[in-house]
């Protein structure tokens, strides 16, 4: 329901097994086999989020840095 949710399980490379569509007409059906398999592969789920949200807070982080010096500079070429 969060187009938000729908980027960040693409970039963690989740949304194939994992992400589901409230429209999808077989959702219950999904949504079971989603939390079994989720259950079957936790510490292999657990090690990847590990790995990748780390990467993600990173580039996270340089972004913010990238445009907050933008704007600094920005703002000093107007002054």
């Amino acid at each position: 329901m969060d187009e938000r949710l729908d980027g960040i399980m693409q970039e963690l490379s989740l949304d194939r097994e994992y992400l589901l569509k409230v429209t999808d007409s077989a959702l219950g059906k999904k949504v079971y086999q989603s939390l079994n398999r989720a259950q079957k592969d936790r510490k292999m789920i657990r090690k990847h989020l590990l790995q990748e949200v780390t990467a993600y807070r990173k580039k996270q982080d340089e972004m913010g840095m990238f445009l907050k010096s933008y704007l600094e500079e920005g703002i000093r070429k107007n002054s």
